[in-house]
């Protein structure tokens, strides 16, 4: 004999309503720093840190005619200096690095929002956080360029 057990069917619905937009903390000093590196590092921290670069480029700065911008390439991302011992940044260019928050190129615009926020400026395709305008003159930022939602590039550094 065989038994039969009546089908328990559950119906679910979606959530109705506004979904709740959460904040982001704001970015605090860590934010800009890039694997255990702060913005503030000399060269010389530089290659402790991560070695010789692969590559050192000099080119004309598009900001300062007397300053070129020398760039030194690593597999996963690019150290900017312009005419100080300090780097004006730092550009991720591969899934290598990440920032603070877990944020890597090939992520989605949507993970960057959900994890930083909305940005303190948005000119398509880059998307600037930069510090607490309110605790004086900002001075680092960090801009996610975004393409077909997509991160392509991240750069952590100072504003100029």
């Amino acid at each position: 004999m065989k038994l039969r057990l009546p089908l328990l069917q559950v119906l679910v619905l979606p959530a109705c309503g506004p979904v709740a937009q959460t904040s982001a903390p704001p970015l605090e000093p860590g934010d800009f720093v890039m694997a255990g590196v702060p913005p503030d590092a000399d060269s010389a921290e530089i290659r402790l840190s991560f070695g010789d670069p692969d590559s050192v480029i000099v080119s004309d700065n598009p900001f300062d005619a007397f300053t070129p911008v020398e760039s030194w390439y690593y597999p996963e991302f690019i150290v900017r200096y312009e005419g100080a011992a300090v780097p004006t940044g730092f550009l991720l260019t591969g899934r290598g690095e990440s920032t603070l928050r877990g944020i890597r190129v090939g992520d989605a615009g949507e993970r960057v929002l959900r994890l930083y926020g909305a940005p303190t400026y948005r000119q398509d395709p880059v998307w600037s956080y930069v510090d607490d305008p309110a605790q004086g003159e900002p001075e680092h930022a960090i801009e996610f360029f975004i393409e077909r939602d997509t991160v392509v590039r991240i750069h952590l550094g100072r504003i100029q």
